[in-house]
């Protein structure tokens, strides 16, 4: 009824079944879990750019200038609230970082993946709570998302703001339609050869190796660099292995299905270990401060879909491009 993602659904009865409330789950395999959004968010960035061709420059930048603009207001605004209201009100009686205050952008716009980098980065800091409280708000902010966003569609509909008029969306059941089969991806190679989906492994490894150099080779020679969260080199890894293969003519063997569904299965991954990993009493060790920055972030993403968004976006489709904002500021760019 609520569309929530099976993931999501997936990892709550994991929480459950964890030490900190059933104890059905052992000790080790949450300690094991808790390392896997780290790498699993590096294989999701290394197909971002790998599974496509990009745009030339000029032609994204005439087509995207405006929304472009609008997601940067959302994150910044996200990121601008948390700050100040953890300067103004949190982090005295609290005695937590200002860093504190980026948990709206890490778990809104970021998502489980990101707050799983930016845990790295606050145990660095000596904010070791900061993992737990990323993925507790990520967790909030799609549940969120989700089901405050089909509100907005609704009344979005009912009152006429969709450029296509009145737009149904039909009850699902979660499966595809049984008699017309959805093909999840292209074999490139021959199956006695080698499996087509394990090719497309290959590729995506290939650009997570790629990035894993290049930040093993920068970090060695700006050794600051060993704080930047691994998927920002995996991403331009996975830019590097497209353009190898183009110069070489082979390019066309990639397959953006196939490509689409590795990183879609890390994702499906990532979800389910972040939440059955949470650590729960430092969440309701910092309850309170974060629900307000919660609060706050229901708030700003609302009025930024239906007040900013509106006077920014191109006015055919403002409600469209601002309700695909929403979803990505509330659940994951």
């Amino acid at each position: 009824v609520l569309y929530i993602p099976a993931a999501i659904v997936a990892g709550l009865l994991g929480l459950l079944a964890s030490p900190s409330v059933l104890g059905l789950i052992p000790e080790g395999v949450i300690a094991e879990l808790k390392t896997w959004p780290g790498w699993l968010i590096a294989v999701v960035f290394a197909g971002m750019l790998l599974e496509r061709p990009g745009r030339p420059l000029r032609e994204s930048v005439k087509l995207a200038a405006r929304q472009g603009i609008m997601v940067w207001i959302i994150v910044l605004g996200e990121i601008t609230l948390g700050v100040a209201l953890t300067w103004l009100f949190i982090a005295g009686p609290w005695n937590v970082p200002l860093s504190f205050g980026q948990l709206i952008e890490a778990g809104f716009a970021g998502g489980h993946g990101t707050a799983a980098a930016m845990g790295e980065v606050y145990e660095a800091l000596g904010f070791s709570e900061g993992r737990d409280l990323g993925f507790f708000v990520a967790t909030v902010g799609l549940i969120f998302g989700i089901v405050s966003g089909i509100v907005y569609v609704n009344i979005g509909v009912r009152r006429g703001w969709t450029h296509a008029g009145d737009v149904r969306i039909p009850v699902i059941s979660g499966l595809e339609n049984r008699h017309e089969t959805v093909p999840t991806g292209l074999a490139k190679t021959r199956s006695e050869v080698l499996d087509p989906l394990v090719f497309q492994v290959l590729i995506v490894s290939a650009a997570y190796a790629v990035g894993l150099g290049v930040y093993t080779l920068v970090s060695s020679l700006v050794p600051f660099v060993e704080q930047f969260p691994l998927f920002i080199f995996t991403l331009l890894g996975g830019w590097l292995v497209r353009a190898g293969m183009t110069a070489l003519g082979i390019g066309d063997l990639i397959d953006p299905e196939g490509v689409r569904r590795i990183c879609g299965l890390a994702m499906e991954l990532l979800i389910v270990s972040a939440i059955t990993s949470l650590n729960l009493s430092a969440v309701l060790a910092l309850f309170a401060p974060v629900s307000l920055l919660l609060l706050a972030a229901f708030v700003w993403v609302g009025v930024c879909l239906l007040v900013i968004g509106r006077r920014l976006l191109p006015r055919r489709y403002w409600f469209e491009l601002g309700i695909l904002n929403y979803g990505m500021s509330t659940g994951t760019t």
